[in-house]
């Protein structure tokens, strides 16, 4: 299980950014939003098998990874560590057989 904290941004009828960890579960093939504010809504499980495309982009002074899952983006941002090279890492290795797409 590898684990990073960062914020997550949906469209939910508008744009939100919740803190949160992001959380790659090899057991189970799930990759988990937690959000840190117990009143937030927003805790997402997201089947591997079920990504339809992701993407990564990294510059001088942010890193964004996104992945689109039941016709929506869902953008992780303001990473804390590199622990989301790791999930992108794995996410690389198991492309081909998932038919996983990164654009």
């Amino acid at each position: 299980m590898i684990k990073t904290a960062c914020k997550i941004k949906t469209f939910n009828f508008r744009i939100v950014n919740f803190p949160g960890e992001l959380i790659l579960d090899t057991t189970s093939q799930l990759i988990i939003f937690n959000p840190l504010l117990e009143a937030a809504v927003n805790s997402h499980s997201i089947p591997i098998d079920e990504i339809e495309t992701y993407r990564f982009k990294k510059s001088i002074l942010k890193s964004k990874f996104e992945i689109y899952y039941r016709s929506e983006w869902y953008t992780f941002t303001d990473f804390t560590d590199e622990n989301y090279l790791k999930i992108i890492s794995y996410l690389e290795e198991i492309k081909d057989e998932r038919h996983l797409r990164m654009t």
